[in-house]
């Protein structure tokens, strides 16, 4: 229900004119002509060359009225009850230049040949506010695209615009640049032409059925030199308190940024340049059951990051083009690993560095052949080190002190290739590409609890001296390994009419560390055009999809072989006594993880609909959904579980014997509501409902259950599971030069689940839940939150350069609601089910940024 009462509160103004404007806009629809004379256009958009233009964009303009749609396979168009008079016609294709002609019913007798000429990379990215995306296409489902103009004008916390898209798709999502996977954006904001969210989960270029795939394209240079600064600034006391908190922490944030593009030496040579450095102190709340009572803290963490991007474009004829990009990012972390039950004693610091080298080439072999390398080199070395080497001490659901027992050091070198050839013919479009996600080369070096960690089940076990269990690795341990995965695929698009598009392909994946090869997975997907015009369209699809085998599994079970890494396990131990005597230790039992020896990857089967409604160029309705079922997917569990009656252990010399099996299933389905366009020519939308749930039995390939021989008994919400989710932003421009732009988003509660805080089968673990206590049953309160961003900009004539200035000032979570994230859940725990984390508390955040072209 509070949901519902901010909901109101941040939309009630604006959804009244909202209501209005969609009214009026309904209202000029227009009706059919009753008038008895009209005429029809026709004709085949081509390129330079003569092959066919598919999905070209026309666009016709009689008087007030304008039509739209996209060319067909076979590069036909027909648009049919024109009115009788002068009309505009206007063409346009990705890669290829504007067409545009004047034409009377005298002039239209014939069909039209249209010839797209190619577009130089000098030329100028047009940005648009509106973007028409309603074409008769597997590949174009239901898609959010977000211009420049729309990111730009959106609050977003320390300028990451990603993070904006990625909590609309439901916080996470598969993000690609400019087609290729990539861990990290590196690129500023201002260096993003736009981002689109594809829901088409049924290609076969892609491994997984993700529900939102996020596309970004980035900004190309012009002819001119371009360039920007960013500048933004935030502090304590501009911020609220956090509601767990007993004061306000002396914080503050900073952030620069800086970018610049234009022609080199030599013609066909351009570039594009960025650097990006942030300084944030972060805050982190403390709440503690201490044995003298409640404790309160707040601590900082200071993060540093700063990144810098070349790219370099070399075009030297209109048929290719290629992209070299080097990157480099470095960061450091403080005070890592605090917050909620743990101590400031208990931090970590942290270390990044990562180098990127990244080769893109895009060619037109012939009229109807296209090929595309892309290579990345990537090279990561991350560095953890505890701020202290004592004992580490967890209790229960009441506090963690001591050292953090993390001392750790990866380098990483990671390659990954691709290639992909497209061929279009009348008939249809196909693409044949060969992929090799990653192949990487690591050496890790573990020295996690070298000094110890003693686990307690409540406070009280503490106050009396009686830990349930210790556990200790006995030295450091290296390793050197490998990975690599390979994927194929093979697409065919073809119509069969003007109004029905099939899809077929099939892939294959290919995981090195897991056996099982059968990793065939068909896709198939229809597309029917419901009327002439294209403003109904409705998909359908399915397909097979394999998951991968996470990358920190396999070295897990090579680090944690018994012979490596000696993780020893004594129950019961003596505190705060030596837990074992002079001459025991080679007799305590080890913990391993091993990998089951028929692993396989999951399967996961999906099938799913769209429908589409565009009443016009401003705005577009779609209505989709999805239902997957999910079978061998990974989980743990401990071979080496104690009998239930003696209490033994099937093989003493181990302790708990973690094995990776794939013999978990899911279940999931949803549904969403997409609204998106323009409200009025001075405001943008998009709103975004989703309604789903989503059940499985295992949290993860590493996660054991509470009870390894009771494995039915985990099946339950998975802990993604939000019955309901809703987004909707606003771009209001209410005067020149004025800009205001607004979120709103609300969701429903992960689920958690209660613990018993007993470990009742002595297996060293506290999973246990209460008797009658189904996994993941309890859920967390609803979480709601506004952010809002006002920009007011200037724009200065500086001999014949334009420079733009604008202020701006942002707010995130303006009515300061209190969103809990985490609560205790230890039954034996005074504190059950009271907050012990909660999101940040309402943050301003001002800002300055200038552009010249």
């Amino acid at each position: 229900m509070s949901v519902w009462i901010w909901l109101v509160a941040c939309t009630f103004r604006l959804g009244m004119k909202g209501a209005a404007w969609i009214g009026l806009l309904l209202a000029s629809l227009p009706l059919p002509a009753f008038a008895s004379r009209s005429w029809a256009i026709r004709g085949t958009v081509e390129d330079s060359s003569g092959a066919v233009v598919p999905e070209a964009e026309l666009i016709v303009e009689c008087g007030p009225r304008t039509w739209i749609q996209r060319s067909q396979l076979d590069g036909t168009f027909e648009f049919s009850g024109l009115p009788f008079g002068e009309c505009r016609l206007r063409a346009r294709a990705a890669g290829l230049q504007a067409w545009e002609l004047k034409l009377t019913p005298a002039a239209a007798t014939k069909p039209l040949r249209i010839q797209l000429k190619p577009a130089l990379l000098h030329q100028r990215v047009e940005v648009q506010t509106a973007a028409v995306e309603v074409p008769l296409s597997w590949e174009r489902t239901g898609g959010t695209k977000l211009e420049a103009s729309i990111l730009e004008s959106l609050p977003a916390l320390d300028s990451k615009v990603l993070s904006v898209v990625q909590d609309l798709v439901g916080g996470g999502g598969q993000v690609l640049v400019e087609g290729v996977e990539v861990d990290r954006l590196a690129a500023v904001r201002k260096e993003i032409a736009s981002i689109r969210i594809e829901e088409n989960p049924y290609s076969a270029a892609y491994q997984e059925p993700v529900e939102g795939r996020i596309e970004v394209e980035l900004k190309r240079p012009e002819p001119g030199f371009r360039g920007g600064v960013e500048l933004a600034w935030r502090h304590s006391a501009l911020d609220a308190r956090n509601a767990l908190a007993p004061v306000k922490a002396p914080y503050r944030r900073g952030l620069a940024s800086a970018w610049v593009s234009g022609p080199l030496w030599a013609r066909p040579w351009s570039f594009s340049a960025s650097y990006e450095r942030q300084a944030e102190d972060r805050d982190r709340t403390i709440r503690a059951l201490l044995p003298e009572g409640e404790y309160r803290a707040v601590a900082i963490a200071p993060e540093r990051d700063q990144q810098a991007n070349l790219r370099l474009y070399y075009q030297n004829s209109p048929r290719s083009l290629t992209r070299i990009t080097l990157g480099w990012e470095q960061s450091s972390e403080r005070n890592q690993g605090i917050g909620d039950f743990t101590l400031p004693s208990a931090a970590f610091d942290v270390s990044d560095r990562e180098v990127s080298l990244h080769f893109y080439h895009h060619r037109l072999l012939s009229p109807s052949w296209t090929v595309r390398w892309d290579a990345r080199l990537e090279r990561d070395t991350e560095r953890e080190l505890s701020r202290s080497s004592d004992t580490r001490i967890v209790v229960s659901d009441a506090f963690v002190t001591g050292g953090a027992q993390r001392d750790n050091a990866d380098r990483e070198w990671e390659l990954r290739l691709y290639w992909l050839g497209s061929r279009v013919s009348p008939r249809g479009r196909l693409h044949i590409g060969f992929q090799m996600p990653s192949a990487t080369r690591n050496r890790v070096w573990r020295a996690d609890q070298i000094a110890g960690v003693y686990y307690f089940a409540s406070l009280e076990d503490y106050l009396r001296n009686r830990p349930y269990v210790y556990r200790r690795t006995l030295a450091p341990a290296s390793l050197a390994f490998t990975q690599q995965r390979v994927a194929g695929f093979v697409q065919h698009e073809f119509s069969l009419n003007s109004r029905l598009l099939v899809a077929a392909g099939l892939r294959y994946d290919r995981q090195r560390v897991v056996p099982d090869a059968n990793n065939f997975g068909p896709r198939f997907g229809l597309a029917v055009g419901l009327d002439r015009a294209g403003r109904w369209v409705l998909r359908v699809g399915a397909g097979l999809f394999y998951r991968s085998l996470p990358s920190d599994v396999y070295p897990a079970s090579l680090l944690n072989d018994g012979v490596r890494l000696r993780e020893i396990q004594i129950l019961q131990p003596a505190f705060p006594d030596q837990p074992f005597g002079a001459g025991e230790i080679v007799n305590v039992p080890v913990n391993v993880v091993r990998l089951h020896g028929e692993l396989r990857n999951p399967r996961m089967s999906h099938a799913g609909w769209s429908l589409d409604f565009k009443p016009g160029k401003r705005l577009s309705f779609s209505w989709s959904g999805w239902r997957e079922w999910g079978e061998g997917l990974f989980r743990a569990i401990d071979l080496n579980a104690p009998d239930p009656v003696t209490g033994s252990r099937p093989f003493p010399a181990f302790g708990i014997i973690r094995e990776v099996q794939s013999s978990a299933r899911s279940r999931s389905w949803q549904w969403r509501l997409l609204v998106q366009g323009k409200l009025s020519p001075r405001v943008d939308t998009v709103w975004r409902y989703t309604r789903g749930r989503s059940w499985n039995d295992t949290d993860g390939p590493l996660a054991l259950p509470a009870d390894s021989r009771q494995l039915a008994s985990e099946w339950g919400p998975s802990p993604s599971d939000r019955p309901h989710q809703l987004w909707m932003a606003w771009v209001i421009r209410p005067a020149k030069n004025w800009t205001l732009g607004w979120i709103f988003s609300a969701r429903s509660g992960s689920p958690y689940s209660l613990r018993s805080g007993v470990d009742e089968n002595q297996d060293g673990l506290l999973l246990e839940r209460p008797a009658g206590h189904a996994r993941n049953s309890q859920r967390l309160p609803a979480q709601a939150r506004c952010d809002v961003r006002v920009a007011r900009e200037w724009v200065v004539q500086v001999s014949e350069r334009e420079i733009k200035l604008q202020l701006v000032g942002q707010a995130f979570n303006v009515f300061n609601r209190v969103n809990v994230t985490g609560v205790v859940t230890n039954v034996r725990s005074p504190w059950l089910g009271t907050p012990v984390s909660v999101e940040a508390a309402r943050r301003l955040q001002l800002g300055f940024e200038m552009e010249w072209e």
